[in-house]
């Protein structure tokens, strides 16, 4: 089986914080620090307007776990 391989670069969401109750003040470091940004590379399983869709592993019959990206 021929299936194309991507590299792509994506930014993550994130939520922040711990079990229990945040201060304010950890609430507004955690609402203003940067999104992760990700690097995901894998074999093309689905590809159209509102995501991608990649996988690590290829067999006969089976896939590995199967990771979308929205775009």
């Amino acid at each position: 089986m021929r299936m194309r391989i991507a590299w792509i670069k994506w930014t993550d969401a994130i939520t922040s914080a711990e079990p229990g109750w945040t201060t304010k003040e950890e609430a507004l470091q955690a609402a203003s620090s940067p999104l992760p940004i990700m690097y995901t590379v894998g074999y093309i399983l689905h590809n159209d307007d509102s995501h991608i869709a990649l996988t690590d592993s290829v067999g006969d019959d089976e896939f590995g776990q199967v990771t979308k990206i929205p775009k």
